[in-house]
């Protein structure tokens, strides 16, 4: 039975527009009623005087608007659009600004006594209520979009009246803050056009604008690109070496660079404690005692370069690699930092923020500034929900004391997952990092961005984006200046990115793979790169400009160039290989 138009009415059969809406329809041919049921309701409705053809029709607009759907009659084309609302938004505890400062604001369960965190959780309940309130705009496009948000959501109830737990919604909002598209992306895709109130939503936005940090500073960077990479025959043959180090986890593969010893720290398959591995040469690996180490449960061990900060004046004897100079040592027992001076027994420079946690989190990694003997960085990334825990740590004494180097002088933005800071080694206090700058509010990570390359002129006090570098792998020393190695992907794509001038400037060179691990090279010779792509592990032995498939695999552990020897981790094991040019 097709729509008619009756006394000025569209009159269309009310089984199809009921069921088309979500309801059901059943017939009392006794009481010539329809009855509808729908989202748990039960509504009668008489047939009255409008039946063709044994079909019961009834005004389209009366109906569907009783069923929860928005009507617009288009005269012009003489066709009525019917939209119902696909969901009514539950609480939000995550709401996130993408387009100006990146920065947003999160729920706090349960009570607070923080007036901002009370603020927070307000303006979340408000902007809810907002949307649930505001009509369906029907064919209303939202034309340039003024704003983007991104929203999580507790929970949610969808057209037929049943609570989903958890999804992400996306809002795009006109210039005049009037109409607002949502896109749910998860559990389920849907998508509503509302027509919202302009002024409220523009002062809802404003209220949580003025509360939260600046946007990051970004430097806008130059780049020229040049040829791109091409495969070739492997130049180099692979031995791999037998050694005696465990299986397990791998806290820390790093080397003395007064000695050139390297240790390995590794927790066992079958082991609860890590153990220390010394090698002179990186192929004879002997273990360490326990107590060289004082039963500190070592995650990660640094050095001092030159000795800087060691108040005996020099080197003392004793085991090979343990008692010479001065040692920082990441304690896994209690999450403090300790530091030893010429085989002198181990002191607690720094306790862990907080003592009381069950589970410690140690700085991952240390690294000595060329440029400053008493300088060492110290990067800490474990775990995202505790701010005290995820971050960059500076020492200007030779690690006797530790600070937080901090963003920028605000305690609310902070470093998630930093990688190990890089020092340039042709210009003092200048440092780079991959990180994730958050904001937090005290309670937790409230937002964050993509990883970002950052670079700081003062050691780490104050930090600027590199703008389309997406993650930095390397610094070395060439002539008089330094070069930077890095790489950026995009949509399956990966570019191998250089600079020579401090990161001002880039060339870019487009690769036959896509990196998905990252690329790692010895800074000693830079020119001699090895990346772990999509297919496997590549070598390039004239800075990217070739690329050569190799023969083995596994996650690049380490780069010597001097020993020829490349330390790769498949399934926890470590896998050592030494090379040779081939015949």
């Amino acid at each position: 039975m097709p729509p008619r138009i009756v006394g000025g009415r569209v009159m269309v059969p009310i089984r199809w527009i009921a069921e088309a809406l979500g309801a059901d329809v059943e017939w009392d041919a006794g009481r010539q009623t329809v009855i509808i049921f729908t989202d748990g309701e039960r509504v009668e409705i008489p047939a009255g005087s409008v039946i063709v053809q044994g079909r019961t029709l009834v005004p389209i607009r009366a109906v569907a608007e009783g069923l929860g759907a928005e009507v617009v009659w288009h005269p012009e084309k003489r066709i009525v659009q019917i939209a119902k609302r696909p969901a009514r938004l539950g609480p939000a505890n995550y709401f996130l600004l993408t387009d100006t400062k990146g920065w947003g604001v999160s729920r706090y369960p349960g009570p607070t006594e923080d007036a901002k965190q009370r603020a927070a959780n307000h303006f979340l309940d408000r902007l809810i209520a907002l949307l649930n309130e505001s009509p369906l705009a029907v064919g209303a496009p939202v034309k340039e979009p003024a704003r983007y948000v991104h929203m999580h959501l507790d929970e949610w109830v969808n057209a037929k009246g049943e609570t989903v737990i958890g999804g992400n919604a996306d809002l795009a909002i006109s210039a005049d803050y009037s109409v607002v598209r949502v896109e749910m992306s998860g559990p389920v895709s849907w998508a509503m056009t509302l027509r919202v109130d302009g002024e409220a939503l523009r002062r809802e936005l404003e209220q949580v604008e003025a509360v939260l940090p600046d946007k990051f500073p970004t430097v806008k960077i130059r780049t020229q690109r040049v040829s791109d990479a091409t495969l070739a025959d492997h130049p180099l043959l692979f031995r791999r070496v037998e050694h005696p180090l465990p299986e397990g986890w791998v806290h820390d593969l790093t080397v003395n660079p007064a000695t050139g010893e390297l240790f390995a720290i590794i927790t066992g398959r079958n082991a609860s404690l890590p153990t220390v591995w010394i090698s002179k040469d990186g192929l004879e690996w002997t273990e360490a005692s326990a107590a060289a180490f004082g039963n500190l449960w070592p995650s990660a061990i640094g050095f001092v370069p030159g000795g800087a900060g060691d108040e005996t004046g020099g080197e003392a004897g004793g085991e090979s690699g343990v008692a010479s100079g001065v040692r920082l040592l990441s304690s896994s027992f209690d999450g403090g930092i300790y530091r030893s001076v010429a085989g002198g027994p181990w002191e607690l420079v720094r306790e862990d923020p907080l003592p009381e946690a069950v589970y410690k989190y140690p700085p991952a990694r240390y690294i000595p500034d060329p440029t400053n003997a008493s300088r060492i960085y110290a990067s800490l990334d474990h775990d995202t929900r505790m701010p005290s825990v995820s971050g960059v740590f500076l020492s200007e004494d030779g690690g006797r004391t530790w600070t937080e180097t901090g963003v920028n002088g605000d305690d609310r933005l902070r470093f998630v997952f930093p990688s190990p800071p890089l020092p340039d080694p042709a210009k003092e206090g200048r440092v780079l990092l991959t990180a994730n700058v958050s904001y937090s509010d005290g309670f937790g990570f409230s937002a964050d961005t993509e990883d970002r390359v950052l670079l700081s002129e003062d050691a780490g006090r104050n930090w600027v984006i590199l703008d389309e570098v997406d993650r930095l792998y390397g610094v070395a020393k060439i002539g008089e200046g330094s070069l930077y190695v890095g790489e950026k992907s995009r949509d399956g794509f990966s570019w191998l990115m250089t600079s020579r001038d401090g990161g001002l400037s880039w060339q870019v060179r487009r690769l036959p793979f896509e990196v998905w691990a990252g690329i790692a090279f010895d800074p000693a010779a830079p020119e001699l790169m090895f990346v772990s792509a999509e297919g496997g592990l590549y070598v390039s032995l004239n800075g990217g400009a070739s690329w050569s498939p190799l023969p083995i695999g596994g996650t690049i552990l380490r780069v010597d160039a001097a020993r020829k020897l490349l330390f790769l981790l498949d399934d926890g094991v470590i896998q050592v290989y030494q090379w040779e040019a081939r015949a």
